[in-house]
């Protein structure tokens, strides 16, 4: 029992990792849903617009008008949905979306079954008591609480798909962060190649004069308009003081 469905199980998740069309998928189960509410209500004495249109908005999350609840409106209000979620979210990024729910539900339900199946391993023994067959009795239940674990992950799922709302924000221009960070490092270069060349320019100093010299003036310091000291009588600008 235990290697059928997680045979099955898997084959079902590994289905869903490679379907590329799988609001396809969610939308013939939405159909199965529809079907299976308007039968429903078809066996209903005295069956009320009110309480289908509520079954299905806590179904799908979609308020539809009387003129729209019967099977074929359904299944077009739900088909223009998706449709719609395509166009705004693109038809990959959806079909990321649904494939998540689906691995989320499938990983999250079998795992809650294998308890179940640990405790019915358990429980079945004293069903021998009653005069039952204690395999027996774990295959129906196993294959029962099985089954219902499928419906339940296609219901979430389904649900989940239709009811969530599809939001398109404004985003900032692709190129204005780029640009930036441009900027940037132009500016990271320029102070690198500074400090570089200050560093060069140090060492290059450092290696001509391997030492710091103080220089002392023996003599005064002699004006351009003063008096040149060799004694020509000319200024020293026009003397002496020509070429320095």
């Amino acid at each position: 029992v235990l290697n059928q469905q997680r045979k099955f199980i898997y084959e079902q998740r590994d289905e869903i990792l490679v379907d590329e069309d799988l609001s396809g998928r969610v939308m013939n189960n939405a159909k199965e849903t529809v079907s299976e509410i308007f039968e429903e209500f078809k066996h209903e004495r005295t069956p009320s617009q009110s309480a289908l249109a509520d079954k299905i908005y806590n179904t799908f999350g979609q308020q539809l008008s009387y003129d729209q609840l019967t099977e074929e409106g359904v299944d077009a209000a739900l088909q223009n949905d998706l449709t719609q979620k395509e166009m705004l979210a693109g038809k990959q990024s959806l079909n990321m979306f649904i494939r998540y729910q689906y691995i989320q539900m499938i990983d999250k339900k079998w795992l809650d079954q294998l308890e179940f199946l640990d405790g019915l391993r358990e429980a079945v023994h004293l069903r021998s008591y009653g005069s039952k067959n204690p395999l027996t009795e774990y295959k129906i239940d196993g294959f029962n609480q099985f089954d219902e674990m499928l419906d339940s992950i296609r219901d979430s799922v389904t649900s989940r798909v239709f009811k969530v709302k599809v939001q398109v924000g404004s985003q900032p221009p692709r190129q204005q962060q780029p640009r930036q960070m441009n900027a940037q490092h132009q500016e990271a270069q320029s102070m690198a190649r500074s400090a570089q060349q200050a560093a060069q320019n140090s060492a290059m100093k450092s290696g001509r004069q391997g030492q710091s010299v103080t220089v002392t003036r023996s003599v005064p310091k002699v004006g351009r308009n003063d008096p040149c000291p060799c004694g020509s009588g000319k200024k020293y600008k026009n003397c002496c003081g020509r070429n320095s």
